[in-house]
This record gives C-alpha cells, structure tokens and sequence, in this order.
C-alpha cells in the first residue's frame, strides 16, 4: 500500500512542474493514450507558458521591442534561472534586469526597459502616504532649515538611462507607433505615484545630485553644499530651495524632521 501523504505528493507535483524532476509514474498513472510523462509534460508547459504571460504583462514595452519570439526566448531562459520561489507572481519578474545585464550585454536596451518598467510597477504598488505641504515647511524656523530631513515617498525610484526607454514606454501605453531605439548621453530619471498614476521625468545632473541625498537621508545643509559643486556657491541655497519647491509641488516628499 502506498502511504505517501498528500502534501508530499503535492511537493513532488509542484517539483515536476516547476523543474521537470522527480518519478513521474508514482505521480500519474499511463494509458493508451498517453504516458505518465507525455501526461506530466502537459503541466509543465502550462505552467511555463503562464510564466511567460506573466512576464509580458508586467513588461509590455520589453515584449513590444523584442518581438513575440525574442521575448519567448528572454522569458523562458529567465524561467530556468529564476523559477517562481512567490506564492505570488505578482514578484515573479524582479530579477528580470538584472538577468538581462548579467547574461545578455549585447542588449542594453533590453536591461533598462525591464528595470524602467518594474520601477513602474513597484512605484504604483507602493503604500500610500500623504504629500509634505509646503506650509509644513514655512513653520519650521530658517536657522533649523540646515538640519532637516526629508522623508521621500515610498513610490519614489531613481534610474539612469541611456536609452530613450521613456518614449518606447509612453508609445505602448498610448497605442502608437513605437520609436526608433536611440541611446545617448546617461540621463537621470525619477518615477512615482500621485493620484493613482505612476508619473516620470528626467532630472538635470545638479537635481539628481539633490534628490539623491535627500533619499540618503542627507540633511538640507549637505544638499546646499553639495549643489555647490554644480551652480554659483553663491546661489546654491536658492537653488537648493527652488528644488524642495518643486519636489513639494510635485508630491515627492511625505515628511520632514527639523534639524
């Protein structure tokens, strides 16, 4: 008689489907029609192929640029490297950039459009938290401005880019023809979420520097010093406060803590 129990024959069934492995005929039984393998294989390509879907719909501009088949190609080596270890798939994709740049350099296009496109995902699936107002800030004293601290928002990512992968994704949003790949100069970008759409621009190299620190927990003081190496000294606190304006008008801080 035999005991195996069903959660044990469940863990050999995922293992099947997952990796191909395991005895198969203790698993299913054969007929005329087909074998406990040709049987098991019908799972194993399913549950692929639903990767594979999942995949195209968490990197649409990826699957546009690459073509039907090239990205069949890209998901399914991705699948053998990464099998799915989430009981969801909403986290199936995450190591798909880093995949990309590790084992297909050739195709740095590839990369940043998977790594633009998570950063989409991640930022629209981030918690809530109410936008710092400007008024918050005008309460705190000028002499205590040095030391604050900014919280960003949890939806707040920052890539470089030097491909026109913003454009590529835009067009498949809206339905138009995709543009032509163009890679220029590394340009920094910043993504988040206001009002439940994921938003995008690009940053010129003394905000970068800026928002970089703030995200690393610098204080006001730092940035001020630090956008000296990028504008007139003279000018650098102006500056470092036209900057905290926008970043308030644009809802990318949620907290700030006096120095």
């Amino acid at each position: 008689m035999n005991h195996t129990s069903l959660a044990e024959l469940q863990l050999r069934f995922q293992d099947y489907v997952r990796e191909r492995g395991g005895d198969v005929e203790s698993l299913v039984v054969a007929d005329a029609k087909a074998g406990a393998g040709e049987r098991m294989d019908v799972y194993f390509h399913a549950y692929r192929l639903r990767l594979v879907e999942v995949l195209a719909a968490d990197y649409p501009a990826l699957a546009a640029i690459a073509g039907s088949d090239e990205f069949d190609r890209i998901a399914r080596g991705y699948i053998d490297a990464h099998p799915s270890e989430h009981p969801s798939v909403r986290w199936f994709g995450r190591r798909l950039a880093a995949f990309l740049r590790v084992r297909e350099p050739q195709h740095p296009l590839h990369a940043e459009l998977a790594a633009f496109e998570w950063a989409q995902g991640e930022a629209f699936d981030a918690r809530d938290a109410p936008a710092l107002a400007l008024e918050e800030i005008g309460r705190i004293p000028a002499d205590h401005w040095p030391g604050m601290h900014f919280t960003p928002q949890p939806s707040l990512h920052r890539l470089d880019l030097e491909w026109n992968v913003p454009a590529i994704v835009q067009a498949v949003d809206d339905g138009r023809t995709l543009p032509e790949p163009a890679r220029g100069a590394a340009t920094a970008w910043l993504l988040w979420r206001r009002d439940l759409i994921v938003r995008w621009r690009s940053l010129t190299p003394d905000e970068a520097v800026a928002i970089d620190a703030v995200r690393g927990g610098a204080p006001f003081g730092e940035v001020c010093e630090l956008l000296c190496e990028h504008v007139d000294p003279d000018g650098a606190g102006m500056h470092a406060a036209s900057l905290l304006k926008r970043w308030l008008a644009d809802g990318l801080l949620t907290g700030v803590r006096p120095g």
